[in-house]
């Protein structure tokens, strides 16, 4: 799943899980969520786990759903988390490229 770095900045760099991070990568900013026509349509809800990369420079850089839901979901949950960005993660004082777990709500009602 591992993909490297848009800029290539973290070439090397080591992928560590999130809990261990001795200072964990924090969400600075998130992008829009675009609630499936499909799913609205089936009047879908559920949450959506998702693992992702995040590179040095605090950018995703891998993303995949880790169970089906199927109507688009999974596809517009990893292209919205692309788009977020996180404080750099580090370990032994050095950044480092974190492997995290999140999770999409989706609901008709907050969407």
């Amino acid at each position: 799943m591992a993909e490297p770095s848009r800029s290539g900045a973290d070439n090397g760099a080591e992928v560590v899980a999130e809990r261990d991070a001795a200072i964990p990568a924090r969400l600075q900013a998130s992008s829009p969520l675009v609630y499936p026509a499909a799913a609205r349509e089936a009047e879908i809800e559920t949450d959506l786990p998702l693992e992702i990369i995040v590179d040095t420079e605090g950018h995703v850089v891998a993303a995949r759903a880790l169970q089906p839901a199927g109507y688009g979901l999974e596809e517009e949950a990893t292209r919205a988390i692309r788009g977020y960005r996180f404080s750099t993660a580090t370990r032994d004082g050095r950044p480092v490229r974190v492997r995290m777990r999140r999770a999409r709500a989706w609901s008709l009602i907050t969407s």
